[in-house]
């Protein structure tokens, strides 16, 4: 998909992002940002899948006539290591959030599935002042001691995929299987986050604290 210099200011300006915000979501260095907006430098194909990305994850659309927000947009994000430019996402919509909508809930978490990046992400979290609660699956090997995790019985623990709650989103992450490249599906709206909020509750009040256990050397995420 080809998208103007215009396209991409507009949806900064949307999304009130500056430069750096894009960047830092991208992977791409700031004077690279500028220049391709300036028309200095023609982006690759790479290069504008990670833009393109950057912007899905945050809900804009590209179209036709420039750029749309949807807030029941559903976007799907297919690759590998490009779930933490979700987590990234989730610090940036719930930091400025009051202190009680700052709330990140995994139903399925696996510690063994995290690169070393996403744990970093996952810590940054709690230092922003957002709550991090996970249920794990009662055989899980390792359980970082800083989240808060209950456990659940492993016949009804998904050791293929994840539900992440926050703010207005679902997040559902499907592991890499043969050749299906790992993908997560986001769905934007208000109702079924609050529905997905209230079965997490339901279960967290239901079930036992995780017992912790040391951490074993991360995979990363397949």
């Amino acid at each position: 998909m080809l998208i103007t210099t215009d396209q991409i200011r507009a949806a900064r300006a949307l999304k009130n992002w500056s430069q750096t915000d894009l960047a830092e979501r991208t992977g791409l260095a700031v004077p690279t940002i500028a220049n391709i907006e300036l028309g200095k430098q023609e982006p690759g194909k790479n290069t504008l899948a990670k833009i393109i990305d950057a912007f899905s994850i945050g809900g804009i659309r590209f179209t036709a006539n420039g750029v749309e927000f949807d807030k029941d947009e559903i976007v799907s994000i297919v690759g590998l290591g490009k779930f933490k430019n979700i987590l990234f996402d989730v610090i940036r919509t719930l930091e400025n959030k009051p202190p009680r909508e700052r709330e990140f809930l995994v139903f399925s978490a696996d510690d063994t599935r995290s690169s070393p990046e996403e744990i970093e992400l996952y810590n940054e979290m709690l230092t922003r002042g957002i709550t991090h609660r996970r249920i794990v699956s009662s055989k899980a090997k390792s359980l970082h001691h800083r989240y808060s995790s209950k456990t659940i019985e492993s016949k009804y623990f998904d050791d293929k995929g994840a539900v992440f709650v926050f703010d207005d989103r679902l997040a559902f992450y499907t592991a890499a299987e043969g050749d299906q490249e790992p993908t997560t599906l986001i769905i934007t709206n208000h109702r079924i986050a609050e529905t997905y909020k209230k079965i997490f509750a339901y279960m967290w009040d239901s079930l036992k604290e995780a017992e912790k256990k040391p951490q074993k050397q991360k995979k990363g995420r397949k």
